[in-house]
């Protein structure tokens, strides 16, 4: 309802004339207020919209960090204990274990590059992600939980680490690219994960700190230590496991990006991809996917393993009193 003001006509002997007199007489009217009801109900609508796809995001980026935290938690644990290795197998405990840790990235990157598009196509995108996910999560856990067993044993080490180095190298190929295949067009995931293998050496260095785990054999905590460094290590990469397997099965955001991927798959690119090493095309596109892959790894391997250098000469320092006689 709106009010207005207009002027009222002079009488002449009750006769209603054409002058306007100077008294102002309040005129109402009623207008419709439909289509500010309807501006107002869309901007009501978009912003319930955005709200609750605020959770979804977030929650989204919580599951990838700690993804990312088990994929590198495992190795770097063992990298941080090298001074604790070197003291029982000699100084050529240091160049094995690291060569245990990051040779199998380079033919696991092969590998995922030449062939997980020709299994997504045949088993499926969100299938085959789940399968190499969850392989690469149990795998690292168990190593992970007994590697005190091996604690008299270098090649029994070597082994286990080794283990770990592939089981990260398959969860870093198959979660970075999870990470790019979600929202393709936000960074957010991507770096949600990376900050998560970054984190990991932080967990790490509070771990060994809350265990007293480290230094020389004769200071460094004794077994019930190590069992208890690496039990806290196992149970880390496990609240990573749990919370892929979230991120798989409860997401609809990465259900609905693996269904664009699978549709992506067509007839003919599932039989350009049969003999994958013979095929131009397919090595194209596997030489450029590689590329892509061993740019980003690389930078944050050299990460990871300056955040692990940093916790050797940490513990260097720190048990540098206790070690001497």
């Amino acid at each position: 309802m709106q009010t207005i003001l207009r002027p009222r006509l002079s009488l002449d002997n009750g006769k209603e004339t054409n002058k306007e007199s100077t008294t102002l007489e309040p005129l109402h009217f009623s207008y419709n207020n439909s289509s500010n009801n309807n501006i107002k109900s869309e901007t009501t609508t978009q912003r319930r919209t955005a709200t609750t796809m605020a959770p979804s995001i977030t929650r989204e980026i919580v599951f990838f960090f700690l993804a990312g935290v088990g994929s590198t938690v495992a190795w770097t644990a063992v990298l941080s204990n090298l001074v604790y290795y070197t003291s029982i197998f000699g100084t050529i405990s240091f160049p094995v274990l690291n060569v245990a840790v990051y040779f199998p990235l380079l033919p696991t990157s092969l590998a995922q590059a030449f062939w997980d598009t020709h299994y997504d196509a045949m088993f499926g995108s969100l299938g085959a992600f789940s399968f190499r996910g969850s392989i690469a999560f149990f795998f690292m856990c168990i190593t992970t939980l007994l590697i005190p067993l091996a604690r008299h044993s270098l090649p029994l080490l070597t082994t286990m680490t080794f283990i770990i180095g592939t089981a990260s190298a398959i969860l870093y190929g198959t979660l970075n690219q999870l990470a790019s295949l979600v929202f393709p067009d936000s960074g957010a995931l991507p770096a949600a994960y990376t900050s998560g293998l970054q984190a990991s050496a932080g967990l790490v260095l509070i771990t060994s700190l809350g265990t007293g785990f480290g230094g020389t054999q004769q200071h460094g905590g004794g077994v019930r230590a190590e069992w208890e460094f690496y039990g806290v290590i196992s149970v880390l990469v496990g609240v990573s496991w749990f919370a892929f397997v979230r991120l798989i099965s409860t997401s609809h955001s990465v259900r609905r990006s693996m269904d664009m991927r699978d549709s992506s798959l067509t007839q003919q690119d599932i039989a350009s991809l049969s003999a994958p090493f013979l095929d131009d095309n397919s090595n194209n596109e596997a030489k450029e996917s590689l590329g892509e892959r061993m740019l980003s790894s690389s930078s944050s391997s050299s990460s990871a393993l300056c955040f692990a250098l940093f916790l050797v000469r940490f513990r260097l320092f720190f048990f540098a009193d206790s070690d001497a006689p």
